[in-house]
């Protein structure tokens, strides 16, 4: 009788360290990395380094490109295209290297409940902070994009 006892509470122990092996593959698979579908911190930490630095450099390109594209595709004032410069330069994180770019969102992604903001977000408030922004006001652009982005 004591060997049916002895067997029965080893699979019990058994099956409960399977279903927790379950939940917590599962939950894994409930972090997305992506967010609203933008790539996010999840993401960010999944890349290889150079990965991250491909990232920074094909985003900068992009936008670069987006902001030329959008002066050349319709004729716009120069009211216009100071608006679509600033859009540009509150995107790129210009006085940094790509390296230097890629070590300050790892600093920011260090955070777990920045986890859900996207890369194009947090460059933002790299850029913020290349210009010069105090700590209060980047820490109050970061509080309010992880309150927004927790609800995508």
């Amino acid at each position: 009788m004591s060997k049916v006892i002895g067997f029965q509470r080893f699979t019990r122990r058994l099956f409960g360290f399977t279903l927790t092996g379950v939940s917590v593959s599962l939950g894994a698979q409930d972090a997305p990395s992506e967010t609203a579908g933008f790539a996010n911190g999840r993401k960010w930490k999944l890349m290889t380094r150079l990965e991250r630095m491909y990232f920074v450099v094909g985003y900068s390109n992009g936008v670069q490109f987006m902001k030329d594209l959008a002066v050349q595709a319709v004729p716009v004032t120069k009211s216009e295209t100071e608006k679509l410069q600033f859009i540009h330069d509150s995107l790129i994180p210009a006085q940094l290297s790509v390296a230097e770019t890629v070590d300050s969102l790892d600093k920011f992604y260090e955070e777990p409940t920045s986890a859900l903001v996207p890369i194009g977000e947090m460059l933002c408030v790299v850029r913020m902070k290349t210009d010069g922004a105090t700590v209060a006001h980047i820490e109050k652009r970061l509080a309010a994009d992880r309150e927004y982005w927790s609800k995508q």
